[in-house]
C-alpha cells in the first residue's frame, strides 16, 4: 500500500504506523466518530488510474454492513405497526404459504436462526463457477427467484447459521409490508434520504453501479468484478457508500436519531460471547474494556468494518478496496497488536483463537466468492 494520505494527519499517521504488514491492501478510508463529529483519513492509492488516497466522499462497496440498514428497517416497521417479530414469513410473501420457510418468523430471519441455509439455490449453484472465474455471484438471483428458492428445507436444529438468504427474505417481506416498490425505494425513503446519506445506493442492475466507485481487488492484484443483483440487496450484495455517509449512520445510531435505532439492542445469543439484535452484533470490545456493537462486510473486492461504543458515544469505521481483512487493522488500532500478513493462497490471516472464536466463526472461509459477512 502506498504512503499517500488525505484528511486528518494524526489519524492517517496512526494507521500507517501500526505494526505488521499492509500487504494485500490497496487503500483505506477510515473515520473516528466522537461527540464533536467525525474525523476522516485516507491512506494508499484507491485507483491505479488516478493516484491518490481516498477522501470521505470516495465510493466503496459496503457489503454486509447493509444488514444493519435492513435491521433498522425491521425495527422501524415494528414501531409503525406494519410487522411483528413473531409474524411468519408467509404473512408477507404469499407464495410461501404452507411451506416450511413460510412458517419461520421474521425475528429468526434477522437473528440467523431460522433454519434456512446461507444461500438460496440460485446463488449456491454457481458458487464454484464464480470462484474459478472471478464473477459476480449475485447477478443471477432476482427477487422472484429468491422467493422461489425458499421452498428449500428448513432445519430447525442447525442452530445459528449466518444467512444472506434469510436476511434477503426479511428485507423482501418488509418491502411487501410497507407497500413499497422495491428494497431500494424502501431504503431511500425511510433511511438514507431522511438522514442525508446522499451517496448511499443499492444496485439491482449493472447500470445502477455508481460510475465513480473505486475498483476492488483480490490479494494478488486481480481486479474484482462488480457485485450487483436484485435478490440479495437487503443482505448487502450491492450497496455503495462513502465514509462520510457511513459516519452519518454511525452518529445517528449513537445519538438515537436513526430510524429503527432499537435494532441495536440484543435480542438473541450468536456465537461465543456475542449477541445479535436486528442485524447489529454486540461483543466484548477489542481492548477488553467494554462492549462494541458492530458489523463487518465484504464483497468480491472490498472489506469493511463499523463498530460503535454505545456507552462512550464513539465509533470507528474502515472501508477498503481489497479483500485483505480490515478487522486486523481495527484490532491493531485498538490494542497495538501486529497486523498479520494475509495468506495469498486463501486470503486468511493468523488472527488467533480470540478473533476466530469470538467474531468470525460463522462466516469462514474468508475468500469464498460469497465472502459477504
Amino acid at each position: 500500500m502506498s504512503t499517500s494520505q488525505t484528511g486528518n494527519e494524526r489519524l492517517a499517521d496512526s494507521i500507517q504506523s501500526l505494526p505488521g504488514s499492509f500487504d494485500g491492501f490497496r487503500s483505506l478510508s477510515v473515520a473516528e466518530i466522537g461527540p464533536n463529529g467525525p474525523v476522516f483519513a485516507g491512506i494508499g492509492d484507491a485507483d491505479p488510474a488516478h493516484s491518490g488516497a481516498p477522501g470521505p466522499d470516495t465510493v466503496f462497496e459496503l457489503g454486509s454492513i447493509t444488514k444493519t440498514f435492513t435491521g433498522a428497517l425491521f425495527a422501524d416497521a415494528i414501531e409503525r405497526g406494519e410487522v411483528s417479530p413473531d409474524d411468519p414469513l408467509s404473512q408477507y410473501l404469499d407464495a410461501l404459504t404452507g411451506t416450511p420457510a413460510g412458517a419461520v418468523t421474521l425475528a429468526s430471519l434477522s437473528q440467523h436462526s431460522s433454519g434456512l441455509p446461507g444461500l438460496g439455490a440460485t446463488a449456491a449453484a454457481s458458487t464454484v463457477e464464480n470462484l474459478l472465474f472471478n464473477e459476480n455471484p449475485y447477478a443471477s438471483t432476482s427477487t422472484e427467484q429468491l422467493i422461489a428458492a425458499a421452498v428449500a428445507p428448513v432445519n430447525p436444529d442447525q442452530g445459528t447459521v449466518y444467512s444472506n438468504f434469510a436476511v434477503s427474505l426479511l428485507g423482501t417481506a418488509l418491502v411487501e409490508a410497507a407497500g413499497a416498490d422495491d428494497y431500494a425505494t424502501l431504503l431511500r425513503e425511510r433511511l438514507t434520504e431522511p438522514l442525508g446519506m446522499d451517496h448511499t445506493v443499492v444496485a439491482a442492475t449493472a447500470d445502477q453501479v455508481p460510475e465513480d466507485a473505486v475498483p476492488g481487488y483480490l490479494l494478488n492484484g486481480t481486479r474484482a468484478p462488480r457485485w450487483w443483483g436484485e435478490g440479495y440487496l437487503p443482505a448487502g450484495s450491492a450497496t455503495f457508500t462513502t465514509a462520510s455517509d457511513l459516519a452519518i449512520w454511525a452518529q445517528a445510531n449513537l445519538d438515537g436519531t436513526a430510524p429503527g435505532a432499537a435494532a441495536l439492542q440484543p435480542t438473541a445469543p450468536m456465537g461465543t460471547d456475542t449477541e445479535i439484535g436486528w442485524g447489529w452484533l454486540t461483543s466484548p470490545s477489542f481492548d477488553g474494556t467494554g462492549a462494541q456493537t458492530w458489523h463487518n462486510g465484504a464483497t468480491g473486492g472490498f472489506c469493511t468494518f463499523l463498530t460503535l461504543d454505545l456507552a462512550a458515544g464513539t465509533g470507528f469505521l474502515i472501508l477498503s478496496n481489497s479483500v485483505a481483512p480490515v478487522e486486523d487493522v481495527v484490532l491493531a488500532y485498538a490494542t497495538g497488536s501486529s497486523i498479520p500478513g494475509p495468506c495469498f493462497c486463501c486470503g486468511s490471516a493468523d488472527r488467533g483463537s480470540r478473533w476466530v472464536a469470538g467474531y468470525g466463526a460463522w462466516h469462514w472461509p474468508p475468500l469464498s466468492p460469497l465472502r459477504q459477512y
